[in-house]
């Protein structure tokens, strides 16, 4: 390996597609755009190892390949994840850690991908606006849950897999398809959206992530699309509110004040206006509607709160056990007859407990250096993506961060971190590099 900077035009004339070829975004219109078709179809699970895959075929048909310096830190978190599944002793488990293990491949692929490909070939409006259709999507479902909150189907995978795997509860959540998950936290029966992902909470935090991107595509889509995806915004405020989730309001509203907080540092005044706007306005559609009920409902109803300190207390006790390979996998409860399993409800406990202590720091020490190596970033896509890193580790104590949250915050850091470490391919040879731009690792031939 050897330290390199992406100057030479020739990159973009081998890597743009022949007549006939893939287009450069198609793993993200796999992953993001198509991902409705897998839900319906049952097979996320393993959508991921298949773009993991694919994906690695066509990074290794590049002549070279580069990764920012510090990255590092994310493979060393690959080796220890996948030592640790020395640890698995059942089958259901093994199962899990397949499945959170091909999502972070995937996120590592697609890492790779987007930071490889130039914007020439490959322009951050393009990724963007992609991502920012899996907002719509999850939005959509959201709605949907408001509309059918008792529907309920089963997928393609569903009708064919054999029972003794849908007896497996993971594999049947993955399968069995719902728009809303019933609850009566409130004290009264609630469509909570789930749709189209299986937990109400992968909802509410891949809502939180996306939501950055929907705003980042506001300047880099049609007014149309503008438009409608505003009135679509204020219109999920609904769904949010009754989706009762908490860490999703937290992160969001967080990371909204700290993108504010971000414009204001540069003395941008449009943006922060912007962000202000955005902020009000969806106060006041709670504050100033019966919505406010409802939080202020959920707010007085600590419904789950002292089940998870006692899940989060019994990570510990079990991490103590094994702290440094984990168990490669949450560990049953006997907290609670089918209860959650200990090491899940936030992305810290799943790391501690599968993966151990070492795991766990490698996980959060590349994503610091991510946050880190992107505050600088200036144009509205750059802090936009700094801030889906941002909410991500605000969420790491409450939600998971598998399998598509890891994928939403590794493509925002690739993009960030791209205009950091590779110059524009079309820029001056002998041109000025910016004061923190630092050169990347070249891998390859």
């Amino acid at each position: 390996m050897s330290a390199d900077l992406a100057r030479q035009p020739a990159a973009v004339r081998g890597l743009r597609p022949s007549r006939g070829g893939l287009h450069p975004a198609w793993p993200l219109v796999v992953v993001f755009v198509a991902y409705p078709l897998w839900w319906v179809l049952g097979v996320t699970a393993v959508m991921w190892t298949a773009v993991a895959l694919l994906g690695g075929i066509a990074l290794l048909t590049r002549r070279r390949v580069r990764v920012p310096r510090g990255f590092g830190i994310w493979l060393l978190f690959l080796a220890w994840m996948l030592i640790s599944a020395s640890q698995l002793s059942a089958f259901d488990r093994s199962v899990a850690f397949v499945y959170r293990g091909s999502a972070y491949l995937c996120a590592t692929v697609l890492f790779i991908y987007v930071f490889n490909t130039p914007k020439e070939v490959l322009p951050d409006k393009t990724v963007i606006r992609l991502v920012a259709m899996f907002w719509v999507v999850v939005a959509g479902g959201g709605l949907l849950a408001m509309a059918f909150p008792t529907a309920s189907f089963s997928s393609l995978a569903e009708l064919v897999l054999p029972r003794s795997l849908l007896n497996v509860r993971f594999i049947e959540s993955l399968v069995h398809l719902e728009f809303a998950q019933t609850s009566r936290i409130l004290g009264f029966p609630i469509g909570r959206p789930r749709a189209p992902f299986a937990f109400t909470n992968a909802w509410g935090s891949n809502f939180a992530l996306l939501t950055p991107f929907l705003v980042a595509s506001w300047a880099a889509g049609s007014r149309r699309w503008s438009r409608l995806t505003r009135v679509m915004l204020l219109v999920s405020v609904v769904s949010v509110v009754v989706s009762l989730n908490r860490g999703m309001w937290l992160s969001l509203s967080l990371g909204l004040l700290y993108a504010a907080a971000r414009f204001a540092r540069q003395g941008r005044v449009r943006p922060l206006i912007g962000v202000g706007t955005l902020l009000a306005t969806m106060v006041g559609i709670v504050y100033f509607t019966p919505l406010l009920g409802v939080v202020e409902g959920r707010q007085a109803t600590p419904h789950s709160d002292a089940g998870r300190l006692a899940l989060y207390q019994a990570s510990i006790n079990l991490a103590r056990e094994s702290p440094v390979l984990g168990y490669g996998a949450p560990q049953p409860s006997d907290l609670k007859e089918g209860g959650a399993s200990i090491g899940t409800h936030g992305q810290f406990w799943l790391l501690l407990v599968s993966h151990g202590l070492p795991g766990l720091l490698l996980y959060v020490g590349w994503m610091l250096f991510a946050l880190w190596h992107t505050r600088r970033g200036r144009s509205d896509v750059h802090v936009w993506c700094h801030v889906v890193i941002f909410i991500s580790l605000v969420q790491m104590a409450f939600y998971e961060q598998v399998p598509t949250q890891i994928t939403i915050v590794m493509v925002a850091a690739a993009l960030a971190l791209r205009a950091l470490y590779i110059p524009s391919v079309t820029a001056p040879p002998d041109g000025p590099v910016a004061e923190d731009r630092v050169p990347a690792v070249k891998v390859g031939v």
